[in-house]
């Protein structure tokens, strides 16, 4: 459901409001998110994650799409990092949340703890996507709770920066597209993020990789915490460093070993101070490196197409 939908909701997003269209996007994910509560067998589980996935594609390419038309190429990459970080802050609280539903709700009123979490956090979600999108802005030119003189001023710093002015209809949705797929630059990219994500996939198997130190269950969502909260602060510190030195590449590459690292003491050793060690180390290395974005060049074809 994912990939079927990211790049269709790139092309829309781009004819459509931004504000409204995330919005609406999230409120859904975090529905279909509750929707995990009512599963009764695999069948309905696979059905509920397929359509999971189509509604969450949305969200995270159509925010950066959505902060290229605001800030400049300094701005952004600083602005992209603190996106990333978001999400060692949503898995730290997501394991204090979990803890405590599961803690204190399993069998209210008669419905099971894990039913609950889904429960709560989707309609969370879904009450902060409905606030999100009256205050988020849409382009430019057409953000209505800005000034005249505000309008012109967002515009003109992007054609200053870039001399690129935001004219969301300067060429038509497949002619952008096809920019896009002839710059050899977009299969290298798509390369390096694949490398880069694959080795952020122990994240979503977190939980099952604590509980194997031997604690119980709600133990182990909380030992969560701590290491995600030192993977936060890693990712901000190395987002003010990299900004402060002008590098990304040495950032990364130090990083990716320390998580390199980590997995090989978590395969090594059945100690279990070690280990818990090298799950400090595992996403303070691959985590923090995804935050880094290479500094924005001038606009490529590939660029002014995802813009345009």
């Amino acid at each position: 459901g994912y990939l079927l939908m990211q790049l269709p909701s790139n092309m829309l997003i781009t004819r459509l409001r931004p504000s409204l269209y995330l919005g609406i996007a999230m409120a859904t994910w975090g529905l279909v998110s509750a929707c995990h509560a009512t599963v009764t067998s695999f069948q309905g589980l696979i059905v509920v994650r397929f359509f999971l996935g189509f509604v969450e594609a949305p969200f995270f390419p159509g925010a950066v799409f959505l902060m290229s038309c605001w800030y400049t190429r300094a701005e952004l990459t600083k602005r992209i990092s603190w996106l990333y970080s978001g999400n060692a802050l949503a898995n730290m609280f997501g394991g204090l949340l979990g803890a405590g539903i599961l803690g204190n709700l399993s069998g209210a009123h008669g419905i099971a703890g894990w039913r609950w979490l889904f429960i709560i956090e989707g309609t969370i979600t879904v009450g902060v996507a409905l606030f999100a999108a009256f205050i988020l802005p849409d382009f430019p030119a057409t953000t209505k709770w800005l000034t005249e003189e505000e309008r012109c001023f967002a515009a003109w710093r992007l054609l200053e920066d870039i001399n690129e002015a935001d004219e969301i209809k300067s060429t038509s949705v497949w002619t952008g597209a096809k920019l896009a797929f002839a710059d050899w630059r977009l299969y290298l990219f798509i390369l390096l993020q694949h490398m880069s994500l694959l080795s952020q996939t122990f994240q979503y198997f977190f939980p099952s990789i604590v509980g194997t130190l031997g604690y119980g269950k709600i133990q182990t969502l909380l030992l969560t915490v701590p290491v995600w909260f030192a993977t936060l602060l890693v990712s901000i510190l190395v987002t003010w460093t990299a900004g402060r030195t002008g590098d990304r590449s040495i950032h990364i590459f130090c990083l990716m070993c320390v998580a390199a690292l980590g997995n090989a003491i978590a395969t090594g050793t059945t100690a279990v101070g070690a280990r818990f060690f090298a799950m400090f180390l595992m996403p303070m290395g691959a985590i923090s490196a995804s935050r880094e974005p290479p500094v924005a060049a001038k606009a490529s074809s590939a660029a002014y197409a995802y813009r345009a």
